[in-house]
């Protein structure tokens, strides 16, 4: 492993080593208590465009597994982990996390302090901009500064066309502001006949596909930063529909 850094704007860094891909990357930094379920995070469109750091001190203790992929291409920016298990390094039919974030392009720190990472988090009680680099000079440094984050996260990873998931139980629409895997698979496991449609669909859109139920799924991103029509919209199908979120 070679030498990683994590850079906040404020000029703080914190040394560790690198894993996953050797990108430069940029993102808010926050950190995940979770005590397991490291790959369904890692793959969860609601860390977009994030630098995710774990309190769990060991991360990657049972590899990748193949089913529980939360998305197909996930948007985190990065992973900062204490200390990375190498399951799987030994079995060509199971992926390391190393080798996945790896294929997805994503870059990791371990051998970092993680705790003293997300004192200053929390000390802060917001995200913090930061960025992974090889070098923490003054070069590194300025390009954070300059990197400007959207505040259009939804936008990013919805999709932009309806889709099916058939079933042939009770019909559900999906709103989808960032679905993950799982919404999917416990309808499917209900026989349900689910429509995805996007965020941006109107309740006339909605409404028009006679559904039993309406799902708004979790997203990325401030609330604040969705547009007012779907606003409009939850308020014109909760009154007329089973809706739930």
């Amino acid at each position: 492993m070679t030498a990683r850094y994590l850079i906040f704007e404020d000029g703080t860094t914190f040394a560790g080593e690198g894993f996953g891909a050797p990108a430069v990357t940029f993102g808010e930094v926050v950190f995940n208590t979770s005590m397991t379920g490291y790959q369904e995070i890692i793959t969860n469109q609601i860390y977009n465009n994030q630098i995710v750091v774990f309190s769990q001190p060991n991360i990657g203790s049972y590899g990748i597994q193949r089913n529980i992929y939360e998305t197909i291409v996930p948007t985190i920016k990065g992973v900062i982990v204490r200390s990375l298990s190498n399951v799987g390094a030994d079995n060509p039919q199971q992926q390391t996390l190393d080798r996945y974030l790896k294929q997805m392009n994503i870059p990791g720190i371990t051998n970092i302090d993680t705790r003293a990472v997300i004192h200053k988090l929390r000390d802060a009680g917001k995200p913090l901009k930061g960025s992974i680099v090889p070098v923490p000079d003054d070069h590194a440094f300025d390009q954070l500064h300059a990197t400007v984050l959207t505040n259009q996260q939804v936008a990013q990873v919805a999709t932009p066309k309806p889709y099916p998931n058939p079933g042939v139980g009770m019909s559900v629409v999906v709103v989808d502001f960032g679905l993950k895997n799982g919404v999917l698979r416990e309808l499917s496991r209900r026989k349900c006949n689910v429509t995805v449609l996007p965020y941006t669909a109107t309740a006339e859109e909605i409404l028009r596909l006679d559904p039993d139920g309406v799902v708004l799924s979790s997203g990325p991103g401030n609330p604040n930063s969705i547009k007012r029509s779907v606003l409009e919209m939850i308020q014109q199908i909760q009154t007329k529909v089973p809706l739930f979120a």
